[in-house]
């Protein structure tokens, strides 16, 4: 087509050539010819792309180093199919359909659907081995598990927890994300079916026995169940008795999906079949690999059962998908808490503590302090934030960060590291973490090899180049003094390339759960037996107890912490057994001075039975006292000073004295709120009465009475003072209150 422009040119030349209106010496008007055409930029190739992986950050949404955008993105979870992105969090792992871009970088997403592997109550923990149980499914995480509204060391028996992760090939779910749940109104299980029984309508899910005589089915008929076959449960959260799960639904799991030679898949997950670094299994996907294939952190010598690994390929002929490139997942070495001194956003590099950390696509990125920014990125930090980074070492020394969570900064709480010792020295008693250098003193407190408080001359004696170990301190002028150092087992794999476990089968263990029963020597808690010998030592709130006052604490049903060793078995030997007052009813720690009268061996002091024994500290005003001494000389004393565990209107003493004259109608409270009252609280079954002069403060800080009320809730725990009106109904009239900060 001739362009306009052009048009006029011509009809003007031809109408002066047509006048005769030059001469020999006029010129001929010279023509600009018309400008090259500009080549378009070359289209950006796309590739349609199923996605399996956890996502790592916002912005829109990062899954396994891409990118996606997702303004047109259909967003499902398993209970809302018309869910948004708001409703995704990092650590979730989702299938996600779209098209990767030819940078490899960035893409669209079409679909994401997110479902939780479990959601049910937590029966136990394992603080020492990195591992819980839920519905009867064993659990496993690491350093690089987002945890979402909870602390592992405040985790108890009972709370709700929402998980999603990956199976390993031990048929352990290795977690990605836990989150703490409240107001559960259902129960799910994902697993592989065992023991099906059609005449009974049962099977098991590990080690949970599922009822489905009232299930309805979804994607599967009640014909195809068998053996081996991956199933979704669902039931309500009232619906397991005896450990036996009475569900209302089952649903099989989506098989992988059929594909055509060479359509695009990025897969995230753990090895769970492997005949060879060429041929093994992730997700019910088979993978091979080529002299082809590229590697990230790793080796095709890397590659083993229970290895974590993101691949990127295409599917050949026959249905395998083909790895173009694999990254092996490494096991978390580095942790280290601080402030950031200095960022390079083109090298994509931070320094804390005068440690350098890469960041890359695959960190994980979260915004934890009061800004909470959710498309939260390198460039949204500064210089001075506080941050949290855990990591690995590479081959070539570099530092790669896999998670990097920005936190508020507390003062008040010892900072954390995590790594490999170096530059022992025994003299001094320092060394070097994450070439941080580290002092010790004679106020640290030492964990040795065997989890056992040692002193600073035996850690330092067994202290070698190499071991893994986790420091606890402060910063002041720029020197790392430590408060607590403890050496860390050696840990062996768990799908998540980090779980414990020594090589003769047992490993240490710091076991929490519920006390089922209760015989001589040993006792089971959650399922596990617990031996207990001459040595073991008992704690109730931080307090040391005797054998025979902890037994006549303790009940069936109570929450314990258990410090010790775990055989193959699952048979602890106890070294330590923790009475957790905070998880039970009615219990608090007292130390009360009122009236009372001993009369024979029952001891009463205000409203409040008191029992005691030979283990009993007994002292009149001026002098330590035996039990006989005591109970001779207490029947004409008409007050006493007792301190021990309160529960149930009895109280547990340690320690019974003869109080001063001035001394009277005192008493002070640790517990925990069960419930607030018109102008007070419930501890204990207590009534604790507020008065304009009562005074509040949390830590070191003075409150009002409105900032407490803002700030108190259930289950924090508070130390009262006040005196006690007795009557009918004991009540504490409080002088002050202080909220405990959390942990």
């Amino acid at each position: 087509m001739i362009k306009f422009q052009y048009i006029v040119i011509f009809f003007v030349l031809s109408l002066l050539t047509a006048c005769g209106g030059g001469s020999s010496s006029s010129t001929t008007p010279t023509v600009e010819p018309p400008p090259p055409a500009t080549t378009p930029p070359p289209t950006p190739t796309v590739k349609n792309t199923d996605t399996t992986g956890v996502i790592t950050g916002f912005g829109s949404v990062f899954v396994n180093g891409v990118e996606y955008e997702t303004t047109s993105a259909a967003v499902s979870t398993d209970d809302n199919d018309s869910a948004s992105e708001t409703d995704l969090q990092v650590g979730m792992v989702v299938s996600l359909k779209g098209s990767v871009n030819d940078d490899g970088k960035t893409g669209t997403a079409e679909a994401i659907h997110y479902e939780e592997q479990i959601k049910g109550p937590l029966d136990s923990i394992d603080l020492a081995a990195n591992s819980l149980v839920v519905l009867g499914q064993t659990v496993i995480f690491d350093e690089l598990t987002s945890l979402d509204n909870l602390v592992l060391m405040n985790l108890a028996p009972g709370d709700f927890l929402e998980i999603s992760g990956f199976t390993n090939a031990n048929g352990q779910l290795y977690a990605t994300r836990m989150a703490k749940e409240n107001n559960v109104s259902s129960l799910k299980v994902e697993g592989s079916i065992s023991a099906l029984d059609s005449v009974a309508k049962t099977f098991e899910l590990a080690n949970l026995v599922v009822d489905y005589n009232n299930a309805t089915f979804v994607q599967i008929t009640e014909q195809d169940l068998a053996n081996n076959l991956m199933v979704r449960v669902k039931g309500d959260v009232t619906a397991v008795v005896n450990g036996v799960f009475t569900v209302n639904q089952i649903k099989a799991e989506q098989q992988e999906a059929q594909h055509n030679e060479g359509d695009g898949r990025h897969l995230e997950g753990v090895i769970t079949v492997f005949d060879s670094g060429t041929s093994f299994v992730i997700n019910g996907v088979n993978v091979t690999t080529n002299a082809d294939t590229s590697y990230e952190h790793g080796t095709v010598d890397s590659l083993a059962l229970n290895i974590r690994v993101k691949i990127k390929g295409t599917y050949d002929a026959n249905g395998t998908l083909l790895a173009q490139e694999i990254r092996v997942h490494q096991r978390t070495e580095l942790k280290l808490e601080g402030a950031i001194e200095s960022i390079d956003l083109t090298n994509k590099t931070l320094t804390v503590l005068g440690v350098n950390f890469t960041v890359d696509d695959q960190t994980k990125m979260r915004d934890e302090s009061d800004t909470g920014i959710r498309f939260f990125d390198l460039t949204n930090v500064a210089v001075g934030d506080f941050v949290e980074v855990k990591g690995f070492v590479d081959s070539n020394g570099v530092n790669f960060a896999t998670k990097l969570e920005r936190k508020n900064e507390n003062a008040n709480t010892d900072r954390e590291l995590k790594g490999t010792v170096s530059n022992i020295n025994t003299t001094d008693f320092n060394f070097t973490l994450v070439d941080v250098a580290i002092n010790t003193t004679d106020t640290t407190i030492f964990e040795d090899i065997n989890g056992d408080n040692a002193s600073q001359s035996v850690f330092f004696a067994q202290l070698v180049d190499g071991m893994r170990i986790e420091v606890k301190g402060s910063v002041t002028n720029g020197v790392f003094t430590a408060s607590k150092v403890k050496i860390e087992e050696n840990e062996g794999d768990n799908g998540g390339n980090d779980n414990g476990g020594g090589d003769n089968g047992s490993h240490r263990t710091e076991f929490r759960g519920t006390i089922e029963s209760l015989a001589g020597t040993s006792f089971v808690v959650s399922g596990n037996t617990v031996n207990i010998t001459d040595t073991t030592k008992y704690e109730v709130n931080e307090a040391m107890l005797a054998a025979d006052q902890f037994w006549a604490l303790a009940k069936v049903g109570d929450q314990v912490k258990v410090k010790g060793s775990k055989d193959a078995n699952n048979v602890i030997t106890a070294k330590k057994i923790a009475l957790e007052i905070e998880h039970q009813g009615n219990v608090a720690e007292v130390e009360l001075v009122d009236s009372g009268s001993l009369v024979g061996d029952v001891l009463m002091v205000g409203n409040h039975n008191v029992q005691f024994d030979a283990n009993t500290d007994f002292k009149s005003m001026s002098t330590e006292l035996s039990q006989a001494e005591f109970l001779a000389q207490a029947t004409q004393w008409t007050k006493f000073m007792v301190e021990g565990t309160l529960r149930d209107d009895v109280i547990f003493a340690r320690k019974v004295k003869q109080p001063s004259s001035d001394e009277n109608n005192q008493i002070k409270v640790s517990a925990f709120i069960e419930a607030f009252i018109d102008n007070g609280l419930t501890v204990a079954l207590h009534e604790i009465a507020f008065s304009t002069n009562t005074e509040y403060f949390k830590g070191d800080n003075s409150l009002t009475h409105d900032e407490f009320i803002a700030q108190a809730q259930l289950n924090d725990k508070i130390i009262i003072k006040g005196s006690i009106t007795n009557g009918n109904q004991e009540v504490i009239s409080a002088t002050s209150v202080e909220l405990k900060m959390h942990n």
